[in-house]
This record gives structure tokens, C-alpha cells and sequence, in this order.
């Protein structure tokens, strides 16, 4: 069973658009600042009104009970700076295409540039798209 590495475009675009999680069996799995990047997308919307604190908690307490195993990122670094030198993403989503090659898992994300560049390195890529696409 394949492993699934989430994204924070991912997460956000479960939590704060569809709602929905893809039903999936298998580990899912990210770079441990997936949660410092997500809890910054939280930040955003609170500061421009878009939810109310209580919302944002539980959304929060939502997105912990995904059960995401976190892989320590520091040793992916010089693969993700290589990764980001070669395709023009920057450390921050290579180090999510960098996770998917070394666990040989599928990319999960909403992101279109990180989709494209993932898929052409062999990596599978589960495209969330926008609810209204």
C-alpha cells in the first residue's frame, strides 16, 4: 500500500474549501513543518477575517485527528535545494517531492505548479482540485 504525502495547499484545500478528505487507507505521511506552514494559513485567514479563533481551532483540532505521520525534513534539505535549483519551486515544496521520491509515495495536493513538476519526475500526483472545478 502506497504511503500519501500531503501538502499544505492540500490540507488547506480540505479544511478550508471541500471539507472533504479523499478516502484513503494508506499512511499518510509529510515533512514535519507541514503543520508550522498550515498553522500560517490559519494565521492568514484570521487576519484577513475570513474566521472567527473559534473556527480556526477547530479546524485545528480537526486537521490533528488526520493522523499525518511527520518525517523529520532537515536530512531532505539538500535534495529539496537540488529539487528547487532544477524545477524553479522553492525549498519549501521541494521538500514535499523530495519525501514523495524517497518513500515512493503519491503527492497529495492542490497545487498546480507542484502537480506538474512532481509529475515529471516520475512521482503519482493526487490533484485536489478547486470544489467549483
Amino acid at each position: 500500500m502506497k504511503k500519501h504525502v500531503f501538502d499544505a495547499s492540500a490540507v488547506g484545500r480540505i479544511f478550508l474549501s471541500s471539507g472533504e478528505l479523499p478516502p484513503l487507507e494508506s499512511p499518510k505521511i509529510a515533512p514535519a513543518f507541514l503543520s508550522v506552514e498550515f498553522g500560517n494559513v490559519l494565521w492568514k485567514y484570521l487576519q484577513k477575517g475570513y474566521l472567527h479563533p473559534d473556527e480556526a481551532n477547530e479546524i485545528w483540532n480537526r486537521f490533528e485527528k488526520l493522523r499525518i505521520e511527520f518525517r523529520e525534513d532537515h536530512p531532505l534539505v539538500p535534495e529539496a535545494i537540488k529539487i528547487g535549483h532544477e524545477s524553479g519551486l522553492t525549498v519549501y515544496d521541494s521538500l514535499y517531492v523530495a519525501l514523495a521520491q524517497n518513500e515512493n509515495a503519491v503527492l497529495v495536493t492542490a497545487d498546480k505548479k507542484l502537480a506538474g513538476i512532481s509529475s515529471s519526475r516520475g512521482i503519482e500526483v493526487m490533484f485536489l482540485k478547486p470544489p467549483l472545478d
